[in-house]
């Protein structure tokens, strides 16, 4: 019961942002109702007053992380990096709680990657998969746009660069305040590849899919001094 209350608020959310809203939510209900395939469709949505091109999919990662506050934080003093930026409603989410500092986005999927540049044409994107060590690596696309991943040893999908945090880090210059992880999957990985940035002991907010990898990633990261607390929707907040 909670649950419906929870979604018929967010409906009547979506809908104050812009009324012509209406068209991507009933999309997106009746998507998650009966007709799945039009979880991939195209369209556009104003949150927050920016309009942004999106997939149908991509409103249950509006309610997620802008709706339920998923990636709320204290005010941010510093660089962000953003490790699976998808089509930016992260972005849209974290900047608004920035203070200082720059906002690199890294997305692999080519087909966010070309929706991010269009929501925000003066982004710092990174067009790569976020990996333990760098290289090439094969990325499974998603048509909703929402759940693209590393793919698994045989499994087809397109190939692309794997760089990681500490490279990113170093690449970009920067000392990041905050790093936000969704990978899909490959989280305890990606923070593998962040030894030295984890040093400078910036805020982490990991989407963690896995309920195995919780305990896999509080303890690496507790012998980086950091303990986590959960905000809801597979989204843990991590600090130092």
């Amino acid at each position: 019961m909670a649950g419906a209350t929870r979604m018929l608020k967010f409906c009547g959310w979506i809908l104050l942002q812009d009324l012509r809203n209406v068209v991507p939510l009933c999309g997106w209900l009746l998507s998650i109702i009966a007709v799945k395939s039009l979880r991939g469709r195209r369209t556009r949505i104003r949150v927050l007053g920016k309009k942004m091109g999106c997939r149908m999919a991509h409103m249950g990662t509006i309610k997620e992380s802008i709706f339920d506050d998923g990636y709320s934080t204290d005010g941010i003093d510093g660089d962000v990096l953003d490790c699976g930026a998808n089509v930016g409603f992260s972005r849209l989410a974290i900047e608004r709680q920035m203070k200082s500092g720059r906002y690199v986005c890294v997305e692999p999927d080519p087909a966010n990657v070309g929706l991010l540049r269009k929501n925000y044409p003066e982004a710092a994107i990174a067009p790569v998969a976020v990996t333990g060590k760098n290289g090439t690596v094969t990325f499974t696309t998603s048509k909703t746009g929402i759940t693209g991943r590393l793919s698994e040893k045989g499994t087809p999908g397109i190939t692309v660069e794997g760089k990681t945090i500490d490279t990113l880090t170093r690449e970009f210059k920067l000392v990041p305040a905050l790093i936000k992880i969704d990978v899909e999957g490959t989280e305890y990985d990606a923070l593998l590849g962040a030894k030295a940035t984890l040093k400078l002991k910036p805020r982490l907010l990991i989407e963690i899919h896995a309920q195995y990898d919780v305990a896999k990633i509080e303890t690496l990261l507790k012998q980086q001094g950091y303990a986590g607390t959960y905000k809801g929707n597979n989204i843990w907040q991590f600090t130092a």
